[in-house]
């Protein structure tokens, strides 16, 4: 199956779908999911620049400065929490159908891209 993507910046961008990255940090084991940008609701794509941008604002930013809200996770509010660098490189790393449609070249530019956070 392959993963709607655009290019934009010279990087490389997929529909991201993983677990919560925060709730690996937290030691729960999570079902994988497509990601909504909270403010708009529009999908939001992961680049091999290690940034990720919504598809309806086009709102772009590196990784490290994102927060994740899941059902999992928070409560009747939503919260957004700080996922580690850890839990975030996890979740992309282990998302199959990500890198099954990127490869591994895209999946070692991601990680070379999130430098240290």
């Amino acid at each position: 199956m392959n993963l709607p993507s655009f290019k934009a910046r010279g990087a490389t961008y997929f529909n991201l779908k993983i677990a919560c990255p925060v709730c690996h940090d937290n030691g729960r084991n999570v079902p994988s999911s497509f990601w909504v940008h909270g403010a708009d609701g529009g999908e939001i794509y992961v680049g091999d620049d290690a940034h990720y941008q919504c598809k309806l604002c086009e709102y772009h930013e590196h990784v490290k400065n994102w927060r994740y809200g899941c059902p999992e996770h928070s409560g009747a509010e939503l919260e957004c929490l700080e996922a580690s660098s850890q839990g975030v490189a996890q979740a992309v790393s282990t998302a199959g159908q990500l890198v099954s449609a990127t490869g591994q070249k895209w999946l070692i530019r991601f990680l070379e891209n999130m430098g240290e956070f």
